[in-house]
């Protein structure tokens, strides 16, 4: 336990005060304000994280993919979701099923807090299908985490947009670019999906 009697300046998060809690007990009528602020504050740091993606780019010359990073989107109809490590493999999908006459695109999703649904509705047209490719469930929703925010972020819009989901690859369960795009070609069938 930590001694309370300890000068206030050595209140620091150091591995030799040993464990411990900081601010841990906020009063209840602090409790409500404080959590809009770190919604609003998470939801603003948006416009700071492309912010410094120019900076990165400005300062490299590389791009880092913006908060989804599109594969192949140009005349996309099927576009299909990910995150994380199943994107690479996600790409030759959509180039698998671009061989095969699917209109098929990749959405990267960069960074999943604050979710970016604005910039994939910007990307997903009226009409267009997605197919979202989880690694998790979302339990007691009925899919994956990603398929539950794209849904929450559609909710109440006016664009015709299909979407289903599928969960997959579970504990770095191996996921080859062919088995993805047969999962696509069987949720676009209807005989697999959320």
């Amino acid at each position: 336990m930590i001694n309370s009697c300890r000068p206030r300046s050595q209140w620091t998060l150091h591995p030799s005060y040993g464990p411990g809690t900081y601010g841990n007990v906020t009063p209840s009528e602090h409790y409500a304000p404080y959590r809009k602020d770190l919604m609003d504050s998470l939801n603003d740091s948006i416009s700071y994280i492309e912010d410094i993606e120019l900076q990165y780019k400005r300062l490299t010359g590389r791009e880092h993919g913006g908060l989804v990073d599109v594969y192949r989107g140009d005349d996309a109809e099927v576009f299909l979701v990910s995150m994380g490590s199943m994107a690479k493999e996600m790409e030759i999908s959509v180039d698998l099923l671009r061989k095969e006459g699917i209109k098929a695109a990749g959405l990267r999703i960069r960074v999943f807090r604050p979710f970016p649904g604005k910039k994939l509705l910007e990307v997903l047209g009226d009409g267009a299908t997605a197919l979202v490719f989880d690694r998790n469930y979302g339990f007691g929703s009925g899919g994956g985490i990603v398929l539950q925010e794209l849904k929450a972020a559609l909710y109440g819009g006016d664009k015709n947009i299909r979407v289903k989901g599928c969960t997959c690859g579970l504990g770095g369960e191996d996921l080859p670019a062919k088995a993805m795009a047969e999962m696509a070609k069987k949720m676009l069938n209807g005989k697999e999906g959320a």
